[in-house]
């Protein structure tokens, strides 16, 4: 059938391997596209810092785009990838996603780089503050909107008590005041 034909045509396009930290990736190639996209999906979001330390996953997930769109970037500048490479980060509830767009010429350089930046990179109070001062500016300027204050007042009374209820509080600021040292031990485990 059609549908078992695409099915096995899309499966042959899949492999997997592991960066030396461990780190599974799976990853889907089509040959026949000039562009690829690699994401790397991190278990931990919003609800893994909500009771603590809010905006926490929010930081270190943009964090580790940044350093990693630096290090994409100097590799073009030094004709190491020959096109742009695009970093996009999400931070959901349960889960942080880093996707990298590039030409499929530059996938395994790019692949590398998101390895070593992992692995070998380190976020700098200079960013942590400029990503903090970015994050707070939406912040207040999404909290000021009737819709979201709206949200805020139906899940108080739909997560009453639980964990869930935290992410949307609109009394709250988001982050909030974080000490450097948290961060850069949250970003190394």
């Amino acid at each position: 059938s059609n549908l078992q034909n695409y099915i096995d045509l899309n499966r042959s396009y899949f492999s997997s391997f592991t960066i030396p930290n461990g780190t599974e990736v799976i990853l889907k190639s089509n040959p026949n596209l000039s562009t690829s996209s690699v994401s790397l999906v991190i278990d931990g979001g919003e609800l893994s810092f909500a009771e603590t330390e809010p905006g926490m996953a929010e930081i270190l997930t943009y964090s580790l785009a940044s350093l990693l769109q630096n290090q994409l970037d100097k590799k073009h500048s030094l004709s190491v990838i020959e096109y742009d490479a695009e970093v996009k980060a999400v931070t959901g509830n349960e889960y942080s996603q880093l996707t990298i767009n590039c030409s499929s010429k530059d996938l395994n350089e790019c692949i590398k780089t998101l390895a070593d930046t992992i692995i070998y990179t380190d976020i700098t109070p200079a960013l942590a503050d400029g990503i903090i001062f970015d994050m707070t500016s939406r912040w207040k300027v999404k909290n000021l909107t009737p819709d979201y204050q709206l949200l805020c007042g139906a899940m108080k009374e739909i997560y009453n008590g639980k964990i869930e209820q935290k992410l949307f509080n609109c009394k709250q600021d988001r982050p909030g005041t974080m000490e450097f040292t948290r961060i850069e031990q949250n970003y190394t485990t």
